[in-house]
């Protein structure tokens, strides 16, 4: 199923792509257009072929969740979490993703020959603004964290953490038990300021 939908999205990426440009510089001034804009070409591309490429990942998914993670007893979303999460995710992309896109092809086309420069200027404050924006605001939005409460568990993590050398400034817990009963945890942060997240299911 998996490479079904991929070879269908990869073609129907190629007809998009043949199609969209029939909205280049040279057809819209043969056909007496008189507005164009190659950032907001892309940004219709993107917008298309993304829509096109989620319809395709959607079978996958509930398959996914709803049949094969259920027979085995891991799944624990519902139907009204998935539809919340995809509706929060399409904002998101909206909100974040479409004005970091068009300020990157806007620095294509500005910067000229040295645009590579700027680029890369903009590429790397926008990597070390989302390192915090994630965790801090967006994760958020999804799931709902909590310190650690204190005890042996909480100690034994500050304990292991400073053996290590490692900069832990805050330990929280996740609610991933609402849509799964796997166990995990992981660690995000910059520089000296690292937090280590565990999921529900671990504790």
């Amino acid at each position: 199923m998996k490479n079904l939908n991929l070879n269908l999205y990869r073609s129907f990426t190629a007809k998009l792509l043949e199609k969209l440009n029939l909205f280049s510089p040279e057809c819209v001034a043969s056909n007496g257009t008189k507005y164009y804009s190659d950032i907001w070409h892309g940004v219709a591309y993107i917008l298309i072929s993304g829509m096109f490429a989620e319809l395709m990942t959607y079978s996958e998914e509930l398959y996914t969740n709803f049949i094969l993670k259920e027979r085995h007893g891991f799944n624990k979303m519902t139907i009204g979490i998935y539809i919340s999460d995809k509706i929060k995710e399409y904002i998101l992309t909206a909100v974040i993703g479409l004005p970091i896109y068009y300020g990157f092809m806007w620095l294509v086309i500005w910067g000229g020959e040295k645009f590579y420069i700027y680029v890369s200027i903009f590429v790397a404050v926008t990597i070390i603004l989302m390192v915090n924006i994630i965790p801090n605001v967006i994760m958020p939005l999804f799931n709902t964290y909590t310190e650690l409460q204190e005890g042996t568990l909480k100690n034994e993590i500050v304990k292991l953490a400073k053996n290590i050398g490692f900069p832990l400034s805050k330990i929280y817990v996740v609610d991933a038990s609402k849509r799964s009963a796997h166990s995990n945890a992981y660690y995000y942060g910059f520089g000296n300021n690292k937090r280590i997240v565990l999921f529900d299911t671990l504790i």
